[in-house]
């Protein structure tokens, strides 16, 4: 599959190419369209990708859950996804007003990325937190808590699996290498294993599709924890313009430069 750059237009249509006037047919599905697909994206974001219109989608988009989603299928190493939306829960636990240091820890740990089993124990902890939350009759849980545990949790949850998965590619480079070596009569000691450091890994690998999944939901649930009351909706719709600001600062505010992912 040749997935397109952001422009998202039909392959074979050149740049400066796109339709005049507000009536146009969408154009047909690109690429990146059906990646997203692939990997279940929202509904909402395929359907504002499928419109028309002349503005680039990276700097137009509005929402800093579903540049998550553009930047990691458009190639973007899923470290630096994962960073910004890091970026993201961060800037929402800096507003609530306390109780957040096992949060902010599931956070650090994450953006660390040393350990699988330290993210899903932090991940864990943040749950815990949540149920646990010091609040009584006189005071409750502090506004927004609940939606920045779970952002907390899923930003541990989504290190958790990318970490996973760069050991699971790590083993299977080094099996094939060996595989090879037996091949071609070699000792398997000799044969220089695949490199599989996160740059490696392309984001077209089923087993990576959660960490894409939860680093997207994390964002969502920190715009949720600024505006967690069912009356707040400008309030959360500002906070994701907020966030995708921070996504493009982290990622370029350009277009992702690896514009092509191999299937």
């Amino acid at each position: 599959m040749d997935v397109m750059a952001l422009g998202l237009r039909p392959a074979g249509q050149a740049p400066g190419a796109e339709r005049a006037g507000g009536d146009d047919p969408p154009s047909p599905p690109s690429s990146l369209h059906l990646l997203l697909q692939r990997f279940d994206a929202p509904h909402a974001l395929l359907a504002w990708l499928a419109r028309p219109r002349r503005a680039d989608p990276w700097l137009g988009c509005a929402r800093g859950d579903w540049l998550i989603w553009l930047a990691a299928c458009l190639g973007r190493p899923l470290g630096e996804v994962l960073a910004a939306a890091c970026d993201c829960v961060g800037r929402a636990l800096d507003a609530l007003p306390g109780h957040t240091d096992v949060l902010r820890n599931a956070v650090a740990l994450a953006r660390a990325r040393r350990s699988a089993e330290a993210c899903a124990a932090a991940a864990a902890d943040c749950d815990a937190a949540r149920r646990e939350y010091p609040a009584s009759y006189r005071a409750g849980m502090t506004l927004g808590f609940a939606p920045a545990s779970r952002a907390a949790c899923w930003v541990a949850r989504a290190a958790e699996g990318l970490l996973t998965a760069e050991t699971r590619a790590e083993v299977r480079g080094t099996t094939q290498a060996r595989a090879r070596a037996v091949i071609i009569g070699l000792n398997p000691d000799v044969m220089p294993r695949r490199l599989t450091g996160p740059a490696c890994l392309d984001p077209i690998q089923e087993e990576l599709g959660f960490v894409v999944a939860a680093a997207a939901q994390a964002v969502k649930a920190a715009a949720r924890a600024l505006g967690p009351q069912p009356q707040d909706s400008q309030a959360r719709k500002e906070a994701q313009a907020a966030f995708a600001e921070l996504v493009r600062q982290r990622l370029g505010a350009a277009a992702p430069a690896d514009r092509r992912i191999a299937p």
